[in-house]
C-alpha cells in the first residue's frame, strides 16, 4: 500500500511537520500550514498577513466573512501543467482559512495555482506538493467529487513515483550503505557485494550509494564510555541517502546496530539488521555453540547476543586479557592502518584456542576491521564473517543474481 504523509495545518504540529519535511523527502503534500511549512523549510517566504499585503483584495481567505458560514468558497486557478491542472482542471472552487500565504517560492518549488487576487494557492516540486486550500474540508455533497477526485490523483501520482524509485537502475533496488565506521570496512562491505553479485559486465553490478561519513563518534566510547552519541551524525546519513534515492539501507559497523531500533524510526526506508542476518546464518550452518569476537560496545550491550538466542545458539566471549587483544586489534592495528606483520598474531591464536576449549564451534567475527584482519592472519575455516552475511543480503534485497557458488 502506498503511504502519502501529509502535514496539515495545526499550531502544535509545527515540529511534527518539519520532522516530516527531513524524513519523507519522497512523498509530502502540504495542506494550509504544511504548504508555507514545505516553502519556509526549503527556502522560501511567506507574506506574513495577506489583509496587508492585499489590502484591495475581495477574495475570502479565511473561509468565512462573518455572514457567511463555513466554508466560503473562492475561485483558484491552476497553471497549465502543473498537476493540480492535469488532476482537476484549471479553474476550480475550494475553501481556505489562512492569513498567511507563499511569498517567495522555495528553491526546486514553482507555483501551480493563484487565487484571483494574486495569492498563490499551491506549489509543487518533484518530490513534494503544497496547496493553500483544503481539500479534506470539502463537505458539500456537489463538491466530494472534487474532493475524491484530487486524493486518488495524490495517491495515484505517489505510487507512481515510488515505482519510478524502486526501478530507477532499470534493474536492482538500491542500497544506502552508511559508512565510515571505518572506512576499510565501508570499502570491505561493498567490494563482498561486488563479489557476490553474478554480473557479466558493469551495468549488471548493483547501483551502491555510500556516504562515507568519517564523523560518527565513535560507538563504544558512546556505549560504554557516555562518550558522544552517534545518532546525530547516523540520521544525518540515513535521511541523506534516503533522499539521494536508496530504496533501503545497511550499516558495515557491527557495534552501530545497537542503535539500530531507533535510527530504523528515522527513515521511511528499511534497514538491513547485520546482526540478525548473520545468526540466521549460523543457524543454517548448524552451528550450536559460537565464540563472539567484538568489541567492548558490541559484546557488553549484547548486540547479537538476542539474536542468536532466538536461534537457539550458544555464545562465549573472550576473558578480560583475550579481549584486550581482541580491541587492540580492531583499534591499534586495522583502524589505524598497521602493517599484518605487527598484529598480536599470537594473543591472537590464543585468543581462538581459548573459546574453543569453551565449547565454540565457529568463531563469529562481529566487528567489521575483524574478516579483514583475521584474512590478512591466514584464518579462514570456521570463521563466519558478518560482513560477508550482509554483502549477500544486500544483493538478494537489490534483487540481483549471486555467484552461482553462493545459491
Amino acid at each position: 500500500m502506498t503511504r502519502v504523509f501529509f502535514i496539515l495545518k495545526s499550531t502544535n504540529r509545527c515540529a511534527y511537520g518539519v520532522d516530516c519535511a527531513k524524513r519523507f523527502v519522497h512523498r509530502l503534500i502540504g495542506i494550509c500550514r504544511g504548504c508555507q511549512l514545505l516553502n519556509v523549510y526549503h527556502g522560501g517566504s511567506l507574506h506574513q498577513d495577506i489583509p496587508y499585503d492585499y489590502p484591495t483584495s475581495k477574495v475570502c481567505h479565511r473561509g468565512t466573512d462573518g455572514i457567511r458560514r463555513w466554508p466560503v468558497l473562492h475561485e483558484v486557478l491552476a497553471e497549465p501543467g502543473s498537476l493540480l491542472a492535469k488532476w482537476v482542471g484549471r479553474d476550480f472552487a475550494a475553501p481556505s482559512s489562512h492569513h498567511q500565504s507563499v511569498k517567495v517560492v522555495a528553491p526546486g518549488f514553482k507555483v501551480s495555482a493563484y487565487a484571483r487576487d494574486g495569492v498563490i494557492e499551491g506549489i509543487e516540486s518533484e518530490n513534494a506538493i503544497g496547496v493553500q486550500f483544503h481539500p479534506e474540508k470539502i463537505i458539500r455533497s456537489e463538491l466530494r467529487a472534487f474532493s475524491r477526485k484530487f486524493f486518488a490523483a495524490v495517491m495515484a501520482w505517489y505510487a507512481e513515483r515510488l515505482e519510478k524509485r524502486k526501478t530507477a537502475s532499470h534493474r536492482y533496488r538500491i542500497p544506502g550503505l552508511i559508512g565510515g565506521m571505518g572506512p576499510a570496512a565501508t570499502c570491505d562491505l561493498m567490494q563482498k557485494v561486488i563479489e557476490l553479485t553474478d554480473a557479466a559486465d558493469d551495468q549488471h553490478n548493483v547501483h551502491m550509494i555510500v556516504d562515507q561519513n568519517t564523523e560518527v563518534p565513535d560507538r563504544t566510547a558512546a556505549i560504554l564510555q557516555n562518550g558522544e552519541s552517534p545518532m546525530t551524525r547516523l540520521i544525518e546519513s540515513a535521511r541523506r541517502l534516503e533522499a539521494a534515492g536508496a530504496d533501503f539501507l545497511c550499516m558495515s559497523c557491527n557495534t552501530a546496530h545497537y542503535f539500530h531500533g531507533r535510527l530504523s524510526k528515522e527513515v521511511s526506508i528499511p534497514i538491513l539488521n547485520m546482526p540478525e542476518e548473520s545468526a540466521k546464518e549460523l543457524k543454517r550452518r548448524g552451528i550450536r555453540t559460537v565464540g563472539l569476537l567484538a568489541t567492548d560496545g558490541t559484546v557488553q550491550t549484547g548486540v547479537y547476543h538476542r539474536y542468536l538466542k532466538e536461534q537457539g545458539i550458544a555464545v562465549v566471549v573472550p576473558s578480560g586479557e583475550d579481549q584486550k587483544t581482541v580491541m587492540s586489534l580492531i583499534y591499534d592495528c586495522v583502524k589505524k592502518g598497521v602493517p599484518p606483520e605487527r598484529y598480536p598474531a599470537e594473543g591472537v591464536a590464543r585468543t581462538v584456542e581459548h573459546l574453543k576449549a569453551q565449547g565454540a564451534e565457529a568463531f563469529l567475527l562481529a566487528c567489521t576491521e575483524l574478516p579483514i584482519a583475521f584474512e590478512r592472519l591466514g584464518y579462514h575455516e570456521g570463521f563466519v564473517d558478518p560482513t560477508r552475511v550482509l554483502a549477500r543480503c544486500i544483493v538478494e534485497c537489490a534483487g540481483a543474481p549471486l555467484k552461482p557458488s553462493e545459491k
